[in-house]
């Protein structure tokens, strides 16, 4: 039978459609491999591609931060000479407020004695009228001595 030509061929071809099919079989696991490895390349292409979406997102935000942070530079350099200006004012501000200050201190503590003194002058002034009218007849050194003792009792 396999002298027959056309036997011999297809015999031939089955013997080497039945190898082809034999190596397909051992293949497989290796495609099944390779699809995986497809699949794999696939996410991470996704996954590189997520990755540049956001970097590109970040390098967008970092300029946006960086023109912020050179207008507030811009700004702060605006405000420096305003603020020693305001600073230098400030201590001459405080160079004139200082005396003054200590000047309405003093002054309180003069008004309070005033103010002390004032509630009993209605009194000191009758308690000394009487005194002079008491003293009347006296001669002047007397009455003189005793106004020093009476002024030095009633400040």
């Amino acid at each position: 039978n396999l002298r027959n030509p056309l036997v011999g061929a297809f015999y031939q071809f089955l013997t080497t459609l039945l190898a082809k099919v034999m190596t397909l079989k051992t293949l497989r696991p290796e495609l099944e491999y390779v699809e995986d490895l497809k699949s794999q390349v696939k996410s991470q292409d996704m996954a590189i591609s997520y990755v540049e979406k956001n970097l590109e997102d970040l390098t967008s935000t970092l300029n946006q931060k960086k023109l912020e942070l050179s207008q507030v530079d811009m700004k702060n350099q605006e405000l420096n000479p305003r603020l020693e200006t305001t600073e230098i004012d400030h201590l001459r501000s405080k160079e004139i407020i200082d005396p003054i200050s200590e000047q309405t201190r003093r002054l309180e503590e003069k008004y309070a004695v005033h103010e002390l003194r004032s509630n009993n002058l209605d009194g000191d002034a009758i308690f000394f009228a009487g005194t002079l009218v008491y003293l009347g007849p006296y001669e002047f050194g007397f009455k003189k001595d005793t106004r020093r003792y009476w002024a030095k009792l009633l400040s």
